[in-house]
């Protein structure tokens, strides 16, 4: 894990050719971001799991909602709905667990819940595939790829192919690695995101 407040790492990205902008198309997902704000029922839960997160590569997303037991005060929640924020946090890059944990301990207190959503479909579910796109500087699109990596360097250590630095400890500020154990992660997927930055492999 990184230090807590520690910096991400900025390096380009060169995958794809820009794409979107600061004007906003009719079919935009941000055209159909929903606000729900549901209540935690007698027991304190919500009758709804959390599917994905990015320990699966993936957003965080609605999944098993029990029918008619999900107590929505306003909005409807649908099964791959993705997960923005919850309660005010955003939590796209979030692990599935460390969504879970927040939303357990928003419902605490037994009041309602209010939930960012994307209804499926609008937005991939695939970070890998989100991050390695192009998106205007400004763009709501590249604003959300820095919410994600932010929330990715809180929660992974880094791998790069440089040598370590004065001070650096591998495994806790960077897992250093040879070029050729890089390229043996990058092709088996398990990398969300990957750059070339002064000749060297990091991620991003």
């Amino acid at each position: 894990m990184l230090k807590t407040g520690q910096k991400r790492p900025t390096t380009p990205n060169t995958s794809k050719p820009e794409t979107g902008g600061t004007n906003i198309t009719n079919d935009h997902w941000q055209n159909s971001l929903q606000v729900v704000t549901v209540a935690p029922i007698e027991d304190g839960t919500l009758n709804f799991s959390i599917g994905g997160g990015s320990d699966s590569g993936e957003f965080a997303h609605i999944s098993d909602i029990s029918q008619g037991k999900v107590n929505c005060v306003s909005g409807v929640l649908n099964e791959n709905d993705v997960l923005l924020d919850i309660q005010g946090q955003k939590v796209a890059g979030y692990t599935r667990r460390d969504t879970v944990a927040w939303l357990n301990h928003c419902c605490r207190s037994g009041n309602p819940i209010t939930l960012k959503t994307i209804p499926a479909g609008l937005i991939t579910k695939d970070l890998r595939l989100f991050l390695n796109t192009r998106f205007q500087k400004g763009s709501v699109d590249h604003d959300l790829q820095n919410t994600i990596r932010d929330n990715l360097y809180l929660r992974t250590v880094p791998v790069t192919t440089r040598a370590p630095r004065d001070g650096e400890v591998n495994g806790v500020d960077y897992t250093f690695l040879s070029p050729e154990e890089f390229q043996q992660l990058e092709e088996s997927g398990s990398l969300l995101e990957s750059g070339i930055y002064e000749g060297l492999f990091e991620i991003n």
